[in-house]
């Protein structure tokens, strides 16, 4: 809904929305992991980008969605051919091909978030995570560079954007991102479920719904501690 739409900008969690190719990234890296242990490394990349196709086909090209498109297609390349992609010049590389295919792209602040964010969350990762590490446990210290990173590079932004910064999407992003991906797991599970047993639809959709109201009540929590105007 809009009210929670607004609620995420408001969270300082815009772009866990921009970065809505997580879900594409999601199911691809699910599709080659489960098929990798049945048909072997090269064809499941291949299974892995049919999925791809699939969930791109299913959801239509968004700016980010185009973006995440594009580093799991030259992500399943360097796989196949055993490449260790340096993740600033795969997203550099990414960046310009985005542009030649849709120029308008770069005009979108989805557009601008997903890069920043993901610029950001490589630069915490090698920069923030080593400090963190030390006093927090790896599992949170990795959520919580990540969160920093794509919050501090997402600044410059949402100044010009919104005209405001909201620290609290440091913390919200670290609490709401794993709900959202849990979220993804269990929708995916429920229709597996249900298809193979349609008398599960209405308890499972009981389930999938309560979650989903969870994060849209953690959201506008969020939302409601004032952000620092610029």
């Amino acid at each position: 809904t809009k009210k929670v739409s607004e609620g995420f900008t408001y969270a300082g969690l815009s772009h866990i929305l921009a970065l809505s190719g997580m879900h594409l990234s999601f199911f691809a890296g699910l599709s080659k992991k489960v098929s990798k242990k049945i048909t072997g490394k090269r064809l499941s990349c291949l299974l892995s980008f049919i999925s791809i196709l699939f969930f791109v086909w299913f959801a239509g090209f968004s700016p980010s969605l185009l973006r995440a498109f594009l580093c799991s297609v030259c992500l399943l390349m360097c796989s196949v051919c055993y490449i260790k992609p340096h993740t600033p010049s795969l997203l550099a590389l990414c960046f310009i091909i985005q542009i030649c295919i849709s120029p308008k792209d770069g005009t979108c602040v989805s557009f601008l978030l997903s890069y920043a964010a993901l610029l950001g969350i490589t630069w915490a990762d090698k920069i923030v995570n080593k400090h963190l590490i030390t006093c927090v446990p790896p599992s949170l210290s990795s959520s919580l560079s990540a969160s920093i990173g794509a919050q501090i590079f997402t600044i410059p932004i949402s100044v010009c954007v919104f005209g405001y910064i909201t620290p609290v999407g440091i913390i919200a992003a670290v609490i709401i991102s794993p709900l959202i991906s849990l979220f993804l797991i269990a929708g995916l599970c429920c229709i597996i479920a249900t298809l193979c047993m349609p008398s599960l639809l209405m308890p499972l959709s009981s389930v999938i719904g309560g979650l989903y109201e969870v994060i849209c009540f953690l959201v506008l929590l969020f939302s409601k501690i004032p952000p620092v105007n610029l």
